[in-house]
């Protein structure tokens, strides 16, 4: 019996750029600045994991994207000031469904560039790929109830809260809730 197998490409991760940050590919030397942010409780208080306690939490991060990325399309990029290239954040488009045109979307901000709009910016830029891009037709986010900033935010970009999951993630050794978003992309504003 033969069997065919279809080399898929995985497409690059493609450099976004907007007026006060850009999108990009991890860079090895974002190892510190990653770290920093991954492991601050504030910036993880309402996610699927505790903080990152140890930098070689980075590394193995590092070859896991490197080795999944090899076999699975999605885009995990590093918000990156213009001004210095530096690392302020992280934004991510994943769990792409080709068939269905949709793909999940996950995002953070170091505290220091929180309240100046670069989220907003990344969501923008990020968003604007997987219509133009790559001809999605729907994101998904999840986000803790009581993460009111994130709400915000996915609100004014045009996600509609499309119900709540309960006790989704067990995490800091309590059960939290999902706050589920859809975007069509006809309600993209």
């Amino acid at each position: 019996m033969e069997t065919s197998t279809v080399a898929t490409t995985i497409p690059p991760i493609p450099h976004l750029i907007g007026e006060r940050i850009s999108l990009r590919a991890y860079r090895d030397d974002d190892a510190d600045a990653l770290f920093a942010l991954y492991g601050d409780p504030d910036v993880t208080r309402y996610w699927s994991h505790e903080p990152w306690t140890d930098r070689q939490q980075v590394i193995a991060h590092f070859k896991r994207l490197r080795r999944e990325r090899e076999t699975s399309e999605f885009y995990p990029w590093a918000i990156a000031s213009n001004t210095n290239d530096g690392l302020i954040g992280t934004v991510a488009l994943y769990e792409l469904d080709r068939t269905h045109q949709r793909g999940m979307i996950g995002y953070s901000l170091s505290p220091s560039a929180q309240g100046h709009g670069y989220a907003h910016e990344a969501l923008r830029l990020m968003i604007g790929h997987a219509w133009n891009g790559l001809d999605l037709q729907r994101l998904e986010a999840d986000t803790d109830p009581e993460n009111i900033p994130s709400r915000r935010l996915l609100e004014k970009l045009g996600f509609l809260l499309e119900g709540t999951m309960r006790k989704r993630w067990f995490v800091h050794d309590t059960w939290h809730d999902t706050s589920w978003y859809g975007l069509l992309r006809e309600d993209f504003r």
